[in-house]
């Protein structure tokens, strides 16, 4: 059979899987991405940093999740998801929402309902062990820069942020084959599959800090070059705005670390967003 028959086939077996998982909620995302008007940027008319408004993908996806209320309700639903050729490569139940801030904070810390609800969003995260907590992340140089922007250049405690993987199939310290394929192929139907659950946790925070190309072209269609000094605004499907920046992948940053010096310009372009909402 023709490689290219093989594609098809192995897209219309998703297909169907997610039709007869999803029933009247399911969506053909990728039919969508087809007809969908491509993104511009607009300059934002009444603030003085460089902001730019690039409205997120205006299609329905986020009604194949509506009835998932609570985070708990989204891992319940990604640990029984097989809708990709990802899902072949883990354990049955290896999947990984993200981390979630610390409800138990000290009481010498900061209220809860002072901390900014923010995301910070790669492609995907190493893992010692499964959770959603810190602990859960494998002690590598990627994990250790990420931590580090949180804390040191957004100036926020770890214990108070998301820490979102677009992929949710857990990439752990045995499955360096599951991390070279996500780093290395397109998996153009396994990111429009995973990015409907990212979409969903994106409800629930005001500001997000995307790491890497891929995902700037994802919600933005636009090049990370574009979005240089910039805060994007996104709209997602029901109607909530979410401000953002588009930053370097963290592997490009070990590699050159002249490319730190860009993310901290956006990174600080969002704090200011941060401390400005704080003021007011």
């Amino acid at each position: 059979m023709p490689p290219k028959e093989i594609l098809r086939l192995t897209y219309l077996r998703a297909l169907l899987y997610r039709q007869e998982l999803l029933g009247d909620c399911f969506v053909d995302f990728l039919q969508s991405d087809s007809s969908k008007t491509h993104s511009s940027f607009a300059p934002h008319t009444t603030a003085q940093r460089h902001n730019t408004t690039l409205d997120m993908e205006q299609q329905p996806k986020m009604q194949t999740l509506s009835a998932l209320q609570t985070f708990h309700d989204l891992e319940k639903q990604v640990s029984h998801c097989k809708l990709c050729s990802l899902a072949n490569m883990t354990h049955e139940k290896a999947r990984f929402c993200g981390v979630l801030p610390n409800k138990h904070l000290s009481k010498t810390a900061q209220s809860p309902a002072k901390f900014p609800k923010i995301a910070f969003v790669v492609e995907s995260l190493r893992l010692q062990h499964l959770g959603n907590s810190l602990q859960c992340l494998e002690q590598s140089k990627s994990n250790t820069m990420l931590q580090n922007i949180i804390s040191k250049v957004m100036c926020l405690e770890l214990e108070s942020v998301f820490i979102f993987p677009l992929f949710k199939c857990a990439a752990m310290q045995d499955n360096a084959k599951l991390s070279l394929r996500i780093q290395k192929e397109g998996l153009s139907l396994e990111r429009a599959i995973c990015k409907d659950y990212l979409t969903f946790q994106l409800q629930f925070v005001d500001y997000v800090v995307f790491f890497g190309k891929r995902l700037c072209q994802d919600f933005f269609q636009a090049d990370i070059h574009e979005t240089k000094g910039k805060i994007l605004q996104s709209r997602t499907a029901t109607n909530h705005i979410v401000q953002a920046v588009c930053v370097r992948d963290i592997a490009e940053m070990i590699a050159n670390p002249a490319l730190k010096r860009e993310t901290l310009l956006n990174c600080n372009l969002l704090k200011e967003c941060l401390l400005s909402q704080g003021r007011d």
